[in-house]
């Protein structure tokens, strides 16, 4: 249940950060514009970045893990 509760979250975060971080600009903005993949539904173009997800993932997991250990 962790493992998938980690993917969920992991993959809304993986497609909800570069989204909104690209109308930003800047160095960040530039960064995530660069490293996320993207698609194109209709006229709307969702970005996905998959070093963030895994990185949320893996975190999510593991603390997920340490709070169901207490």
């Amino acid at each position: 249940m962790a493992l998938l509760r980690s993917v969920i979250f992991g993959g809304i975060v993986a497609v909800a950060v570069p989204t909104l971080v690209t109308g930003v600009g800047g160095p960040l903005g530039d960064f995530v514009w660069r490293t996320s993949s993207h698609i194109q539904i209709g006229d709307t173009w969702i970005r996905f970045n998959a070093g963030l997800f895994a990185i949320v993932a893996i975190l999510t997991f593991g603390f997920l893990q340490l709070w169901r250990s207490r």
